[in-house]
């Protein structure tokens, strides 16, 4: 996906799929400060500003989801997992999805557990660190952003536009249903989608469908892999729906999204990451793993995604650093290892 519009003026970079947006427009307004004196800003420990850049030009930002209802709350298992990758010499957004159900050795933990479980045991630190281990990154901020907030944040640009398909309205743990929870949590009337068909979605029917798991996406996929292709649909929509927006708009947007953001990013980091947008931005997007390479998983784990990271750090690094899709990847290249890292322990 292609986004030609060059933000102009001053320009900032948000990274994160609510800081992306939000410094974006505070920097274009020229006015960074005044809306974020009092953003929440969260320094991590300190080691891992010593973590080596494996490219200059190239950033790795973590980007969590936190499941917790609680609006003002950052903590909880982190159900959406994302690794942007931001190259700053050319303007290139990638997006890698990491599935929830991950099974992978957290730090400090002899038990193998799912990878959101990190988050929750010890917060973006150990979260991070787990991905960094896990894929040989090199990450050394994040994004959080909370449940409700991301309805707050769809509302503010004006709704999204989203093909709903009919099994998405027909199964029972479609959007309707999603949409019956997330009204009832708000406090809000429900409002439900009659028909199927390309249609503006507000705030709380987008994150409804980003969270449908049992109804098959467009392109066929189901369950935690439909979910992640959902989610990082509507991360596009949003930068593409932003980048676009009249800039006297943009003071209202600003104010709906800095609540429900967490980062590590401070204000100098967000500048030396704005010239990506002084440039054409290419967005693009995959997730780790894919069904040809999953493993049959260790038993007594109950339903995880299980793979070899070996070969999935050499898919990521392929695509992060040598621009090679994952597709393209896998037509040469395949799991020597059919057990895993569990079996090796």
């Amino acid at each position: 996906v292609s986004m030609s519009k060059k933000p102009k003026g001053i320009v900032g970079a948000l990274i994160g799929i609510v800081i992306f947006l939000a410094v974006t427009l505070i920097s274009l307004l020229g006015v960074f400060y005044y809306f974020t004196k009092d953003y929440n800003h969260e320094n991590l420990p300190s080691e891992f500003s010593s973590i080596p850049p494996i490219s200059q030009g190239i950033v790795n930002i973590a980007l969590f989801g936190i499941d917790t209802r609680d609006e003002n709350s950052f903590k909880g298992l982190s159900d959406s997992i994302m690794i942007l990758s931001v190259n700053t010499d050319t303007g290139q957004l990638k997006v890698i999805s990491v599935m929830r159900d991950t099974l992978t050795l957290i730090e400090g933990y002899e038990t193998p557990k799912k990878i959101n479980a990190a988050y929750s045991l010890g917060g973006p630190s150990l979260a991070i660190k787990t991905l960094n281990n896990n894929f040989d990154l090199d990450i050394k901020e994040y994004a959080t952003v909370n449940f409700n907030g991301m309805a707050n944040i769809i509302d503010a640009v004006g709704g999204l536009e989203i093909n709903v398909n009919e099994n998405e309205i027909e199964n029972k743990y479609g959007i309707n249903a999603m949409i019956y929870e997330q009204s009832r949590l708000l406090g809000v009337k429900p409002s439900y989608i009659k028909e199927a068909g390309l249609q503006t979605l507000n705030g709380i029917q987008a994150v409804s469908w980003a969270r449908i798991r049992y109804a098959a996406t467009d392109s066929g996929e189901i369950n935690d892999a439909g979910r992640t292709e959902r989610q990082r649909y509507v991360m596009k929509l949003l930068m593409e729906k932003v980048l676009n927006r009249n800039i006297a708009e943009y003071p209202k947007i600003i104010k709906a999204l800095l609540p429900f953001m967490e980062t590590s990013l401070s204000y100098n980091d967000i500048i030396k990451l704005s010239s990506v947008f002084q440039r054409e931005i290419t967005f693009s997007q995959t997730r780790i793993p894919l069904d040809s390479y999953t493993l049959e998983s260790p038993k007594g784990f109950g339903s995880v995604k299980y793979y070899d990271f070996d070969f999935a750090s050499k898919i990521v690094y392929s695509y992060i650093y040598e621009d090679i899709p994952q597709e393209e990847f896998l037509k040469t290249n395949k799991p020597l290892d059919t057990k895993g890292w569990y079996y090796k322990r």
